[in-house]
């Protein structure tokens, strides 16, 4: 095995509203080309490039033969994964630590040129869940119906539910990158439209467009190429549950994000309470509540005391979602990767307006949560620098 694997660069495209007339291709296209040009680097020297994309949320089939060479894998090792672009990351960490290659791309867009509900029904069971109709957010829905009756919570749900989207905005509304940059007031929270109950609208992440490029390397690589700014992958962890509606008896529980999170904690040797910074994928308040249960931040069922007691949030002793979180800004399949961009600029002391004071270890957390019944598959990425 390989020793360290290091990020050494990064660039993110801005995140806006969908762009009907703007040729899906471009947002990998200018996401690789920003970050080689910054590191003065040619295509040429790259060993992969490896894609997070869905043919579904495309438009296309197999949309990765026009993204992949937009992304510089003209004659190269190229894959795509078509789940939350932090399994790109994990496989091109794979094809380093495997001495399968030294340095290259992942990237990650979000065209956001077909809606992300009616897509999720293509990805469903075909004989029974399609047939249904059911979708990402019913599913979301669900789950969060089940986790806040499950504490009793349901007369205050709305209550927490618009603190917890307030944080997120209002961390965005600072937050340079962000997608949506303007804050909204927790107490206006029953003013906004129902979507499927338990959700409201703001209570799911916007419709982002937008693309993300990583730079990852070998120890070796990194000093050929006298790249400097390095941040390391100190771990990555996955876990996909069982497809099925039946199998899961726990929806409130997100069980395969606390097995990844333990085994991802156990190879850094790090401590849940000794991390600087969080990055949750918190597709609804409800799920951002089970995240930190699910991670360790807090006991099964506790996560909405520390929130109520001030412990978690942007500007918190345990900071979360800095960078306004995914109900700020969504480009999906990309959004892991956005999250993992975000924490590689905190690491680096270069983060801006959002910066956190000296921040050591960052742990990301990815959601495939448009991939099949009860979004079953979950990862974690921790990130150690300084």
């Amino acid at each position: 095995m390989s020793g360290r694997v290091l990020i050494a660069g990064g660039c993110a495209t801005p995140m806006t509203d969908p762009v009907p007339e703007e040729v899906f291709y471009m947002l990998p296209f200018r996401a690789a080309k920003c970050l080689l040009d910054s590191l003065g680097l040619d295509p040429g020297i790259l060993d992969f490039v490896i894609l997070s994309s869905y043919d579904v949320l495309d438009g296309r089939m197999i949309s990765n033969m026009y993204a992949a060479m937009a992304s510089g894998a003209f004659l190269k090792y190229e894959s795509r994964v078509s789940e939350d672009g932090t399994l790109a990351l994990a496989y091109a960490d794979a094809l380093i630590r495997s001495n399968e290659a030294d340095i290259g791309l992942v990237v990650g867009y979000a065209a956001q040129e077909t809606d992300m509900a009616y897509a999720s029904t293509l990805i469903m069971d075909p004989f029974i869940y399609r047939l249904l109709g059911t979708n990402y957010l019913a599913q979301l829905a669900l789950q969060a119906a089940a986790y806040i009756n499950r504490l009793g919570i349901m007369e205050y749900w709305d209550l927490i539910a618009g603190q917890i989207v307030s944080m997120d905005r209002r961390a965005g509304a600072a937050n340079p990158r962000a997608h949506l940059r303007s804050p909204v007031d927790a107490g206006e929270v029953l003013d906004w439209e129902l979507i499927v109950w338990p959700l409201r609208e703001n209570m799911v992440p916007p419709r982002t467009r937008g693309a993300v490029a990583l730079l990852l390397t070998s120890q070796e690589a990194a000093k050929k190429y006298m790249l400097e700014d390095t941040v390391e992958v100190a771990a990555i962890r996955w876990y996909t549950d069982s497809y099925y509606f039946g199998y899961n008896k726990l929806l409130y529980y997100l069980a395969p994000l606390a097995r990844a999170a333990r085994e991802a904690f156990r190879d850094a040797g790090l401590d849940p309470g000794k991390v600087d910074l969080y990055e949750l994928s918190d597709v609804t308040p409800a799920h951002y509540l089970m995240e930190l249960e699910a991670l360790g931040v807090a006991p099964p069922g506790r996560a909405a005391r520390l929130l109520q007691k001030g412990e978690v949030g942007p500007d918190a002793p345990i900071v979360v979602n800095r960078s306004g979180g995914s109900l700020s800004t969504d480009p999906y399949p990309a959004t892991g990767l956005l999250k993992v961009f975000e924490a590689y600029l905190q690491l680096l002391g270069k983060a801006g307006p959002i910066q956190v004071d000296s921040p050591r270890t960052a742990v990301i957390h990815g959601f495939s949560y448009i991939s099949g019944v009860m979004a079953q598959t979950h990862s974690v990425v921790v990130l150690t620098g300084g």
